[in-house]
């Protein structure tokens, strides 16, 4: 079946294939036998199973006692979506020698399933278990006939089930009488999605060059209705020579990936991944496609989705492959892009938890959740492709869960999105009520789904800097209250988020900017615990931490104002910080001002490193007073390290009388004592932090 799923993966229901195999409109009514055959073969290679159907069609008139000529004939009409056209020849076939054609029941029993007919499939499919190795039909397993079954029971117990899910099939300025492929949310009032252009012909003639039909639309959201716009702006390009579409921007929102399919010289249509990157506002890179470790030269890749993993500089690149190495039929893949080194690894198996011996398509990654969402035939389901959903990244997942009804159907539901806030998104089904270009179920349409209540926590906030550090500093020792300290909005900032788990290791999710007054939002899931990290080298305080372990979904957390730790601009004058005379050696009163400063500070804010600098007045030899202000920031530095703080978040430098920040001397020539106390001083200045230890950063 894999063949076939080239029309659900991409063109799905316009020409089912690559070019017509006769001249438009000969009449097959006047070819031979072996002329027939000869085409119908010709056309399967170029998986063309439309026109392959119409040639083993009329072979099947020809010669209706043929019963393989009749099998292979039900088998297209299945693979095709006529289920109608399926269910008679099957049902008729199997009737006819119940003892063999065990393959025709099996089919029967598919089709018996999509039109709900759940108790009449789970008796066949029952026959069927004992006895699968005489279906004769590669991948039919014991394990899949039991999925089958479990997929009858869930489809009879779910007929008394209660949705609070509400579904929408999109106009017909958006859905046509073509399938659409999936949507890509811009925002929540416009999407972009994928079809075929609407004076597309129906038939590719094989004297003429192929020309490509699938492009890219968009559609933008009018009161409560969807409306649909032909044209589309940068990086949603066209392109004569592919067919184009299944699209997904980066986590930052800096690259567009998206699929571009081209018929090779054997006829076979080949889907790649290209990518499109921003150079600023409004203006795309012209779209390259990604090198041979993502797209195999003999092979698919396509359906590109973009997740996040343990590290913000890492982001996982999920695409559909039919290439080997995978469980079976289309399978899962990713590669890991590292942002700093603009790399991707060599493509990998999702793996056993989310592929099947089946086939596994239209992924799409939910950041708030940490959350894959694809399409299974391979699993349990109510019939043909369910979608299902599975937490985790990579090859590190829980186990996969079906999302259920309404959203999924007896039918194909495929290409699900939601937007940030979980309260509403789109897919892809054909299920009965979708616009049929040729019979009923052949195409799939866009849906819409709205949730009566939203399933996540909205935090929202606002962010501002303040020197609370100098603040604290210059008050520790001072019996007056602390001035109110000056706020500064952090505008335009990327606030990200990382979910915790009880093990104390944490996941990257999303990323947000905030606006010109500070505020942002993110959506997260109820019953988590979350770090919140705001990108800013001048901040000493870069994240904090929020809880939705006490809160249900469709609630607000509201945070109000967040002040967030500056790094002071100048350097701090540690006050009470005393030396015997002509000494370096501490006075106990300077180590217990050390320790309710500094030391604190430190151990507060381990990541930070600090210049510890000691000053003189003028008075001696300007080398004495240099070698004793070398001495004395050392003494402050050897009782941090014996105090636990690291070596090498310390640096000590003297000044000797080179930095006065008040005369040594008045204006008329005679000493100032008061002066020369405030040059003797020690200071301290945050020059930065320490290497990060964390695995995968850069």
């Amino acid at each position: 079946m894999r063949k076939i799923l080239i029309v659900i993966l991409f063109c799905a229901c316009y020409s089912l294939g690559a070019q017509s195999v006769l001249p438009h409109g000969e009449e097959m009514s006047a070819l031979e036998k072996w002329q027939l055959k000869g085409y119908y073969e010709s056309a399967l290679r170029m998986n063309d199973r439309l026109q392959a159907t119409a040639f083993l069609a009329e072979w099947h008139r020809r010669d209706p006692q043929n019963d393989e000529v009749t099998f292979n004939l039900g088998r297209l009409y299945y693979q095709i979506r006529n289920y109608a056209m399926a269910e008679d020849i099957m049902r008729e076939l199997y009737n006819n020698d119940q003892r063999h054609n065990l393959n025709a029941l099996y089919y029967y029993a598919l089709v018996r399933m999509h039109y709900r007919n759940y108790e009449e499939a789970f008796d066949y499919f029952s026959q069927l278990r004992g006895r699968y190795r005489r279906i004769g039909e590669k991948n039919v397993t014991r394990d899949v006939i039991d999925q089958l079954l479990i997929g009858c029971e869930m489809g009879m117990a779910a007929r008394d089930t209660m949705v609070t899910t509400e579904v929408t099939l999109l106009s017909d300025s958006i859905n046509t009488s073509h399938s659409e492929a999936g949507v890509i949310l811009i925002n929540d009032s416009v999407f972009v999605y994928g079809s075929t252009a609407p004076d597309a012909p129906l038939f590719h003639e094989l004297n003429k060059p192929y020309v490509a039909v699938q492009n890219f639309y968009g559609a933008r959201l009018a009161g409560d209705e969807w409306i649909g716009m032909k044209k589309v702006d940068p990086p949603f390009f066209t392109y004569g020579d592919f067919d184009t579409g299944h699209g997904c921007f980066s986590v930052d929102g800096q690259r567009f990936y998206f699929t571009q399919c081209a018929n090779q010289p054997n006829g076979e249509n080949i889907c790649h991944i290209y990518m499109s990157h921003k150079i600023k506002d409004g203006v795309w890179s012209a779209p390259q496609p990604l090198d041979k470790d993502i797209n195999h030269v003999n092979y698919t890749a396509t359906q590109p989705a973009v997740g996040s993993c343990f590290n913000n500089n890492l982001e996982v690149l999920y695409f559909v492959s039919d290439r080997p190495g995978g469980a079976g039929g289309m399978d899962i893949w990713y590669s890991v892009y590292n942002k700093n080194k603009k790399t991707y690894t060599k493509a990998a198996n999702a793996g056993v938890f989310i592929n099947t011996s089946g086939d596994e398509i239209t992924p799409f990654y939910d950041l708030p959740s940490h959350k894959l969402f694809f399409s299974s035939n391979g699993r349990a389901g109510f019939g043909g492709f369910d979608i299902y959903r599975a937490e985790g990244n990579m090859v590190t997942w829980e186990p996969a869960e079906n999302i259920g009804l309404p959203i999924n159907s007896s039918f194909d539901d495929l290409n699900f999105v939601r937007n940030r806030s979980g309260q509403f998104g789109f897919f892809t089904s054909n299920r009965p009520g979708s616009r049929a270009l040729y019979y009923d179920n052949c195409c799939d349409d866009i849906y819409a789904f709205r949730e009566t209540k939203a399933p996540r926590v909205l935090i929202t906030g606002k962010l501002v800097r303040e020197d609370q550090i100098s603040s604290s500093l210059s008050t520790v020792d001072s019996l007056n209250e602390p001035s109110p300290l000056k706020q500064n909005v952090l505008m335009n900032k990327v606030v990200s988020v990382e979910m915790l788990s009880d093990s104390a290791s944490s996941v990257f999710l999303q990323e947000v900017t905030t606006n010109e007054k500070g505020e942002f939002e993110l959506w997260v899931d109820p019953g988590r615990n979350y770090k919140i990290n705001v990108e800013d080298s001048t901040l000493l305080d870069r994240s904090f931490m929020v809880s939705t372990r006490e809160v249900q979904g469709d609630e607000t957390i509201e945070l109000s104002t967040v002040a967030l730790s500056e790094i002071p601009e100048k350097s701090i004058v540690l006050e009470n910080i005393y030396y015997r005379f002509d000494q370096t050696e501490l006075t106990s009163e300077a180590k217990e001002t050390l320790e309710r400063t500094i030391l604190k500070l430190m151990n507060q804010y381990p990541q930070i490193t600090i210049e510890i600098s000691a000053h003189t007045d003028s008075l001696g030899d300007a080398l004495y007073n240099q070698k004793l202000s070398e001495g004395r920031a050392g003494s402050v530095v050897d009782y941090l390290v014996s105090k636990g703080i690291s070596s090498n978040r310390l640096s000590a430098r003297g000044y000797g009388a080179s930095h006065p920040i008040a005369p040594n001397l008045n204006a008329d020539g005679t000493d100032n004592p008061e002066g020369r106390r405030r040059n003797r001083r020690t200071e301290f200045r945050i020059t930065g932090t320490v290497k990060s230890n964390i695995v995968g950063a850069n």
